[in-house]
């Protein structure tokens, strides 16, 4: 019963987690298993045994061709498996005998005589591509069904790099096997390819055996009974026919099919014929594709689960479309490496090299997104219950465009071997052309992916934006540290990291950490959503602030003031109406952030709260705001308030946005407060609503000494500008204005700062009467009255205020 549990719902009959993360532990050894009997048999190994051979270069064309046409079995075997259920028997038999048969192709050259070497290889060949194409789309059903949706990207990802690293390897010792074993003689070309043949055999058991431990799956609910008879079977394979979008994708994997198909297998033969490299140089250029597609797999895979398949494809399928161009301008060189040392002790490099380990590292990055992408979009858009059907149909016909493709291919290089190519042009022989008509197909793959739709994936624009801004190593580093565990210190480290980046891409990974079991990494989460104020995170952060228990309350209402999103108001507004405290005066320093013409009333109203510290947050948040409507209610609450830290914002906030109505109840503020700073508050709110925003703050920084110079170089500049005009403008009054001047500089020295501001206050009413100039009277009047029913004398910050008035009305 134990045993049961562990590997199956007793309810269901499905697979339980423990079995699923077994099961796809199993097909990720398995995949670079078999990536090893792949590499050891295909690619340049089979070009070169089939050169071996004696295939011509069409046939060569044509071998790319058989996988293609081969997987139009697919079709058969689909629809025997969905009418008797047997997918799992079906794909590990067809594929170890399928892999097996290059056994007899390795003893070839040993028991046939010559001239039935290419035929044999070709049929052996057919054979082994059938048998292996038959459980194709079975196996993608079958590990599309253990791997969960939201995973796929990841695993795929994570699975294919390692076949990838494994593959790179391989395609290594296989080049270096084979260039020492004939190059040095060691060994003839048949018994070379034939151990190497023999030890990719070995491995085709152990994929065997790996894929033979793997459990099926129970078939999704609602799937097909296929019933026989040949009404039946027309319905069964015109299903995905009749899905539009689906039809819009196949046509889109075919023609992509084309582009590789055409080119494919001359792109070795072109390097070997034309550029005359050995094998082992072929395969270090080669790897550098590997490194690339192994390194940028778990990135594709990350983008492709958090923002779809579809623009992921469309940015890596921009990339493989620059690699064709790229082949024109391979020459060949005269030395086997990278760079030679001359005569005379000059390093010359090879450019064709370093050209095609560039368009590697392009191609093989790119074409592991498109592998991927393609796959998962594949998968993804196929009803569960008629995933065997539909991934047979893309199998169909991808394998025909792809099987007339390399035929394609061979038949332009056959057609053009004899014409004559400019030596120095872009094209300059039989395989360039080839190449070029590889590039157009795949620029018209591209074309056709636009109008694909898939459900919930963004555009390869917004993609694009959210890479641009942020720093890619530093960001998928920090997002690795995030998602992967680890001790509460090192995700607490990578959530800050991510604030002081500000990338977009680590939204979701934040989000998820706002539910961490550890109190300062969902703070420093929160803290971050902050900073990089993506709107997407919203919802959240505004569930924590409505949860108390989530400890972030604080946190949140911060984040979503930064983030400055409208529809985070209402429970903005919510939370600043209730307590607790902080809660309040969290969410009200995020209103002040937040644009919405509904705030200010809010805060105004929370700016007369019966709490100090509610009444100066709400007041500070309208200083964010600067809202000049504001201004008028602010003066009235100034004119009821006692409390001189209120009062001091207060009179900040009414310097930012008050107009000239706040200018008495500033003043009058001098009388109710006795404390410095919030006295000086007040004063320089009125010079800012006088004479513009913080113009008197110059002269209240000053200290005492400098201060005292200030006052008398502005006085005397004053009295000396009178003066000058009363001699040559004749300006009425400029005389008497000059020796107020005059006197209230000699009333400042003396100390007499009484004085002083009366004569300030005598020397404008001699001033025009202008809109610019009525407030600076009503200002000095209001001091000077002021002081006359006092027993005390003027403070300084007043002298200071109305030496900046005098002087701003006198230049």
């Amino acid at each position: 019963m134990t045993k049961q549990s562990n590997t199956t719902d007793e309810a269901t009959g499905e697979l339980s987690r423990l079995a699923v993360q077994r099961a796809l532990r199993l097909w990720t050894v398995e995949g670079s298993v078999a990536t090893i009997w792949g590499t050891f048999v295909g690619g340049a190994f089979q070009t070169g045994f089939a050169i071996y051979l004696g295939c011509s270069d069409f046939i060569i064309g044509a071998l790319a061709a058989i996988p293609a046409f081969a997987g139009l079995l697919q079709l058969v075997s689909s629809y025997y498996a969905q009418r008797y259920g047997n997918r799992k028997q079906i794909v590990i038999w067809t594929a170890i005998v399928g892999r097996l048969l290059w056994i007899p192709m390795l003893l070839i050259p040993f028991l046939l005589p010559k001239s039935l070497w290419v035929g044999v290889f070709l049929i052996l060949t057919v054979i082994s591509n059938a048998l292996l194409n038959v459980g194709g789309p079975l196996w993608t059903a079958w590990i599309s069904d253990l791997v969960p949706k939201d995973y796929r990207g990841r695993y795929f990802g994570q699975r294919n790099m390692y076949a990838g690293f494994v593959g790179m390897v391989a395609s290594i010792v296989g080049g270096l096997f084979i260039d020492h074993a004939t190059k040095r003689a060691t060994m003839s070309e048949p018994i070379a390819f034939g151990i190497l043949f023999g030890v990719a055999s070995v491995f085709a058991c152990c994929s065997f055996f790996l894929g033979s431990r793997s459990p099926d799956v129970a078939q999704p609910a609602g799937s097909d009974v296929v019933a026989s008879g040949a009404k039946a079977a027309l319905r069964y394979y015109g299903a995905p026919f009749k899905d539009r979008n689906f039809l819009r994708i196949m046509l889109y994997n075919a023609i992509l099919a084309a582009a590789p198909g055409v080119a494919g297998q001359f792109f070795t033969v072109y390097q070997l014929k034309y550029l005359h490299y050995d094998y082992t140089v072929m395969q270090l250029l080669g790897a550098v594709a590997s490194v690339a597609g192994l390194g940028a797999m778990p990135l594709w895979g990350y983008l492709a689960d958090k923002y779809g398949n579809k623009p992921i494809l469309a940015i890596c399928n921009v990339l493989v479309l620059v690699a064709p161009f790229m082949w024109l301008v391979t020459v060949p060189d005269s030395f086997p490496g990278l760079w030679t040392v001359a005569e005379g002790g000059r390093v010359i490099v090879s450019f064709s090299k370093l050209d095609i380990c560039a368009l590697n590292l392009i191609s093989g990055a790119a074409w592991a997104g498109v592998g991927l992408t393609q796959f998962n979009m594949m998968i993804g858009m196929a009803p569960p219950e008629r995933r065997t059907v539909y991934v047979s149909a893309v199998s169909a016909t991808t394998g025909i465009v792809g099987g007339i493709a390399p035929l394609l291919g061979g038949a332009i290089i056959t057609a053009l071997a004899t014409t004559h190519f400019p030596e120095h042009g872009l094209v300059r022989n039989s395989f360039h052309v080839v190449f070029l008509v590889s590039a157009f197909f795949r620029a018209v793959a591209l074309l056709l992916l636009q109008p694909i739709r898939e459900e919930g994936s963004n555009t390869a624009r917004y993609v694009i934006g959210q890479l641009r801004a942020t720093k890619p190593i530093a960001s998928f580093r920090s997002i690795s540290r995030l998602s992967k565990g680890g001790s509460m210190a090192s995700r607490q480290a990578a959530a800050e990291q991510l604030a002081s980046i500000r990338t977009p891409v680590a939204v979701e990974e934040l989000v998820r950490a706002l539910d961490d079991v550890a109190l300062p990494v969902r703070e420093q989460a929160a803290r971050a959503l902050g900073e990089i104020g993506d709107e997407r995170a919203v919802t959240s952060l505004v569930s924590k602030l409505a949860d108390p228990s989530s400890g972030i309350t604080n946190a949140a209402a911060t984040a979503l003031g930064k983030i400055g999103s409208p529809t985070a108001l209402p429970s903005l507004a919510a939370a600043a109406q209730l307590g607790p405290l902080s809660r309040q005066l969290a969410a009200l320093e995020a209103l002040g952030r937040i644009d919405d013409a509904r705030v200010s009333d809010l805060l105004v109203s929370l700016a007369s709260d019966a709490d100090p510290s509610v009444r100066s947050t709400a007041i500070r948040a309208l200083i964010e705001r600067e809202d000049p409507a504001t201004g008028d209610a602010l003066a009235a609450i100034l004119d009821r308030e006692t409390d001189p830290a209120t009062v001091t914002v207060l009179a900040d906030a009414l310097g930012r946005v008050g107009s000239l109505t706040a200018l008495e109840p500033l003043l009058r503020a001098l009388d109710k407060v006795t404390t410095p700073i919030a006295r000086r508050s007040a004063i320089n709110a009125v010079g800012s609503i006088v004479g513009g925003r913080d113009s008197l703050y110059p002269y209240l920084a000053l200290e005492a000494f400098a201060r005292d110079e200030v006052v008398s170089r502005t006085l005397m500049s004053v009295q000396r500008r009178l003066q000058q005009r009363a001699k040559r403008e004749n300006m009425p009054g400029a005389a008497r204005m000059a020796a107020r001047a005059r006197q209230a500089l000699e009333s400042y020295a003396a100390g007499r700062l009484s004085e002083c501001l009366s004569m300030l206050r005598k020397l404008t009413e001699y001033i025009e009467v202008s809109e610019r100039n009525e407030p600076v009277r009503r200002v000095l009047g209001w001091l000077d009255d002021r002081r006359q029913g006092k027993e005390s004398d003027v403070e300084t910050e007043e002298i200071l205020l109305a030496v900046f008035l005098v002087r701003m009305v006198t230049e």
